[in-house]
């Protein structure tokens, strides 16, 4: 598990990702009780968790106190068809599963969000929706804190010419002919109106580096946990 100290000294936040040593901590680890396992050790109270079924889109959901709960055993049970996640309430943690896409942990005033940033969602900008989406609820672009969690990297993500030609017709940076998430969402994000101080970049690329599940990597079905939830009373 990697923690986030640099959101969290900013931020009234817990802000997390799991691993390989946590198990896999998707729908699958719901079975398996290894998602349970890791947030209690978090600790985050896994019966609140609010999950969604992800669909590489950009539809951000507000997630109400009532929410608690979805996606926090099972999959049927979770939000539906969405790749982000804003609240204000506290004590109800966000997740998202990845294996691959970035992980865009936001932070500001009373409120916190994540969003699952794929090459489909980094396309349709859904980084720079999500802040758009908190600012039409009065808070402050300026206010925010973004960071971009481990994720495949511009020195691995490797795509086809086609790929490529669309990706970057649609605004996604490249290297070659690799792309690059951080860059794209990085940009979206200042272009949103957050300060280029209040973004952080991990700089971890989960194919490359040892540590997480990596669906390019291991064609493998497993995935990390994002999780970020308003800590109480703040």
């Amino acid at each position: 598990m990697i923690t986030f100290d640099w959101l969290e000294q900013h931020a009234p936040v817990i802000a997390f990702m799991t691993g390989r040593e946590e198990g896999d901590c998707g729908w699958e680890g719901c079975a398996s009780g290894s998602r349970a396992t890791c947030l209690a050790q978090a600790p985050i109270p896994s019966e609140r968790l609010v999950a969604l079924r992800q669909c590489h889109g950009d539809r951000i959901v507000v997630v109400q106190p009532q929410d608690a709960g979805r996606g926090s055993v099972d999959r049927a049970s979770a939000l539906a068809d969405a790749d982000g996640l804003i609240s204000w309430e506290s004590n109800l943690p966000l997740a998202i599963n990845v294996a691959d896409c970035v992980p865009v942990f936001l932070a500001g005033p009373g409120v916190c969000g994540l969003v699952h940033a794929g090459r489909e969602g980094t396309a349709q900008h859904i980084a720079e929706k999500a802040v758009r989406e908190l600012a039409e609820h009065d808070v402050l672009p300026e206010s925010l804190y973004a960071l971009l969690g481990p994720s495949a990297g511009p020195c691995c993500y490797a795509v086809s010419p086609e790929m490529r030609a669309n990706s970057v017709a649609s605004g996604v940076s490249a290297r070659g002919d690799h792309l690059d998430l951080w860059d794209t969402n990085y940009r979206q994000l200042v272009g949103a109106g957050v300060p280029a101080e209040h973004i952080h970049v991990s700089g971890i690329c989960t194919i490359c580096q040892p540590g997480f599940f990596s669906y390019r990597g291991d064609a493998t079905t497993a995935r990390n946990m994002a999780v970020i939830m308003r800590r109480s009373g703040l």
